[in-house]
Formats: C-alpha cells, sequence, structure tokens
C-alpha cells in the first residue's frame, strides 16, 4: 500500500475515534481492527506519532477534514454509519459526605435497636 492511503486510512481513525497523534499510535500497535483497517500485516511496523503530524501538514488539515466529512455523511445517508450520544449522569456519583453521612445514619439507627430494652439487666 501507498503512503497516502495508509496515511489517509489513519487520519480516517483519528477522526473518526477522536484521538491524539500518541492515541493513534498506540491503537495501531495493539488494536488488530485499527492496524487491519489501515491495511498493515501482522509483522509490519506501524507508524509513530510524528508521521500522523507530517501527513497533516503535507495534505492539509482542511482537505483532510473535507474528505473525512464527505465519508461520513455518505456513510449515514448509506445507513452504515450511525450518530451515538454519550452522556454523565452525576447522580450516580457519592461523595465522601454523603458516604459519611450514610454511615454515621447508620451506627445511630443501629446503637437505637441495640439499645430496645429486651436486654435489660434491670428487673
Amino acid at each position: 500500500m501507498d503512503g497516502l492511503e495508509c496515511g489517509l486510512r489513519c487520519m480516517y481513525l483519528q477522526f473518526h475515534y477522536d484521538l491524539s497523534d500518541r492515541q493513534l499510535e498506540q491503537r495501531l500497535r495493539f488494536d488488530q481492527a485499527f492496524w487491519w483497517f489501515a491495511s498493515f500485516t501482522t509483522f509490519e511496523p506501524t507508524p509513530d506519532h510524528s508521521f500522523f503530524c507530517r501527513f497533516r501538514k503535507l495534505v492539509g488539515t482542511k482537505r483532510i477534514g473535507k474528505v473525512f466529512q464527505t465519508i461520513t455523511n455518505r456513510s449515514k445517508q448509506a445507513g452504515i454509519l450511525r450518530q451515538v450520544f454519550k452522556f454523565v449522569d452525576a447522580t450516580a456519583i457519592e461523595t465522601k459526605k454523603t458516604t459519611w453521612e450514610e454511615r454515621d445514619k447508620a451506627l445511630r439507627e443501629g446503637e437505637e435497636k441495640l439499645h430496645n430494652g429486651l436486654f435489660s439487666r434491670e428487673p
């Protein structure tokens, strides 16, 4: 495969997954789906992060962006690609304060249950 096709495939993965150059380098090194998509063979070395920077400068970020946006739009129209939204719900996050408050409440309730008079030594 030529360098242009390899570079474009790698840049598409970076664009699609929103990866930094170093993250892309790691994914290409260890993720079989990534190196398969970029057309690397099993024993072929993958590029390091500096390759992606040089490639972007050579081709131009505006050109690369237009190509990938076109690919993304056509893929969505064809039903190949779908938009997935991610959100974070902070209601499940427990802070130390709430954890300690719950512990103190449980201790108070437990002490009250222990002092219910059933085991009183007084006649």
